[in-house]
């Protein structure tokens, strides 16, 4: 799932300047600007590139960013990005791939793209300028019913695979930013938001209510396996729900830096990812962690993993970082 790094960085205090600091760098790569508003910058280094979520469906990787930027990448070929032809220069904060074929993404100005070709080419399903609410996830159960949510409540559904969109409230009476949405696949929908809220829908998003958490400030990404829910968020905290979002209990991680990106692996351990390079490996119980940062400490919006390898989306771009190097004597032997 995206943490939108854009969203967490305005709402970090004195990070505004450094935000356009990074947008402006990011586009001193050698680009190639279309005449036609309507197409993203053509950038050879587009991967360097600041880069806000990833996806992963069967042998391919997909990362989208600033521009509107959208990349996939072989899962054995991760040196070798090849950038689509997307419809928008607009800064993409999320990707969702239903299958091999069938993907979507959205991002600022509302905009919501869809693909049917595997990623190769992306076609507007809605665009609303004028809200001016940015879309940060967005997230799909079938080819046909799909989420979309963003900045200030911003909420959207479709049931017709993106033909139309109707505009909803999880809240009436809340309006913060909509961070994050993930699913168990059995109807059970969960949404990170701002002020300490995590909601929770127990009919596939027709009805929600605000779950109880021992904590005030924001949520970045959330995760769901079967009745566990993590969420994670500002000054490095973690909490961990195992009876589906009844109770939680925090996860102590000894930092105070935004934590921004959730992966289970196939072992059971979890990743999370965050500001400053952070990487934390979360033990099998989801009792402990430990603590490894990139040598640069930028920070990091998304992560994946394909086996013992994660692929990590950030402010420079898309990296890669092995496991079983980085964190062999934690994971038991389970790399040999």
């Amino acid at each position: 799932m995206l943490v939108r790094l854009s969203i967490v960085l305005q709402q970090l205090p004195g990070v505004i300047v450094g935000f356009i600091f990074l947008v402006s760098a990011a586009a001193t790569a050698e680009i190639r600007i279309p005449e036609n508003p309507d197409h993203a910058w053509l950038a050879p280094l587009a991967y360097g590139s600041l880069l806000t979520a990833l996806d992963q469906v069967d042998d391919h990787v997909f990362t989208t960013g600033i521009h509107g930027h959208i990349l996939r990448a072989a899962n054995n070929s991760l040196d070798s990005w090849q950038q689509a032809d997307v419809p928008t220069q607009v800064l993409l904060n999320a990707i969702h791939m239903v299958d091999s074929q069938h993907g979507w993404a959205a991002g600022h100005d509302a905009v919501i793209l869809k693909t049917t070709d595997g990623g190769s080419s992306w076609q507007k399903s809605f665009e609303a300028i004028d809200e001016q609410r940015p879309l940060l996830d967005i997230w799909f159960s079938d080819a046909d019913n799909g989420i979309a949510i963003g900045a200030y409540g911003y909420f959207l559904t479709t049931s017709d695979g993106g033909q139309t969109w109707q505009d909803r409230l999880v809240n009436e009476e809340h309006d913060y930013h909509l961070n994050a949405i993930d699913g168990d696949g059995a109807g059970n929908l969960y949404i990170a938001a701002e002020s300490g809220y995590v909601y929770r829908s127990q009919d596939a998003g027709e009805t929600w209510e605000a779950l109880d958490l021992p904590y005030e400030g924001s949520f970045f990404d959330i995760a769901v396996f079967n009745h566990t829910v993590i969420v994670v968020g500002l000054r490095g905290r973690v909490f961990i729900s195992e009876d589906a979002g009844e109770n939680w209990r925090p996860v102590s991680t000894g930092i105070e830096t935004a934590l921004t990106a959730i992966e289970r692996l196939a072992s059971g351990h979890v990743i999370i990812a965050g500001h400053a390079g952070v990487v934390l490996l979360l033990d099998k119980q989801l009792k402990s962690t430990s603590l490894y940062r990139m040598p640069k400490r930028t920070a990091l919006s998304d992560v994946e993993a394909i086996d013992w390898l994660l692929v990590l989306a950030g402010e420079q771009g898309v990296s890669t970082l092995d496991l079983c190097l980085i964190f062999n004597s934690k994971l038991f032997g389970e790399c040999q």
